[in-house]
């Protein structure tokens, strides 16, 4: 009897072959001759359909079957047929993966987690979308000019500054913007509600620039100055009435007599001094 047979409990021989180069055992020498196309990179099986090769057969039959079911899948995008049906509502659609993430929606499931932050999504193309929130590089170029930008929609609404493109309307009024955003910015100046509030006094204003602003008063930085003389100011509006006193402008007017001024309130000053006595003996 061959040393390298063993003989069983079942009265059955099975050889104990081992590899040359890693040791490892095999039952039978057919055993050991497919373990050593691994040392070999031997391929001996081949797709008839693609370049695929592998050392098995088995292999090769479980590579055909999915091309098979893969190919079955594709016919499928051709056809108006949608055999996959979500049974919470009437979606439909032609593969089985496209239902598994339809049916996240109604389950709230996002199995897909961002490794950054807590970002969870339900498909792998949106988190692929958010990770380039992390990243520096800005793929997406302006054709116009130097801008860049990490998302595509970004550059969408960037294009629309060249283009003078505003498909926003304010159903109020006639206002037109180019970003969802600025609408609803701007829709809060024909609503009550205040909701931005100064941390320092009561002062409450609908739009958050205001609010910007206004914190101004409460800080001790004059960020404009006069290109003419030394004076610094912490809001636009006093700068604008200020470079009036060296450009002699005066564009209040008076709707009684020729007087003019450079400030609003000293028109209302004018008024009450020199006409609201008119007016009165006019009634």
């Amino acid at each position: 009897m061959d040393q390298s047979e063993v003989k069983t409990k079942s009265n059955q021989f099975v050889k104990d072959v081992k590899c040359s180069v890693c040791f490892h055992t095999f039952a039978t020498s057919g055993s050991l001759k497919v373990h050593m196309r691994i040392h070999t990179n031997e391929k001996p099986f081949e797709c008839p359909t693609c370049s695929y090769k592998c050392s098995q057969s088995s292999h090769l039959k479980q590579h055909v079957k999915n091309h098979s079911s893969s190919l079955k899948q594709h016919l499928k995008t051709h056809t108006q047929e949608k055999p996959f049906k979500c049974t919470m509502c009437s979606y439909e659609c032609k593969q089985l993966g496209g239902l598994k993430v339809h049916i996240r929606s109604h389950t709230n499931e996002k199995p897909f987690n961002c490794s950054t932050c807590s970002y969870k999504c339900s498909q792998s193309s949106n988190l692929k979308q958010h990770m380039k929130i992390h990243s520096d590089e800005k793929q997406y170029k302006c054709s116009v000019c130097e801008y860049k930008c990490k998302h595509l929609n970004g550059l969408k609404v960037h294009l629309r500054s060249h283009c003078q493109e505003k498909p926003f309307n304010c159903p109020t009024c006639s206002y037109k913007c180019s970003t969802s955003s600025n609408l609803k910015q701007h829709m809060k100046i024909h609503s009550d509600e205040k909701q931005y509030k100064c941390s320092v006094c009561e002062y409450k204003c609908k739009q958050f620039g205001d609010l910007k602003r206004h914190m101004k008063v409460h800080s001790d930085e004059k960020e404009y100055k006069c290109t003419v003389c030394e004076y610094k100011c912490k809001q636009f509006g006093d700068l604008k009435r200020h470079l009036r006193t060296h450009t002699n402008e005066k564009p209040y007017n008076c709707s009684v007599c020729n007087y003019s001024c450079n400030r609003a309130s000293n028109l209302k000053v004018h008024y009450k001094k020199f006409h609201v006595f008119d007016d009165e003996n006019k009634s």
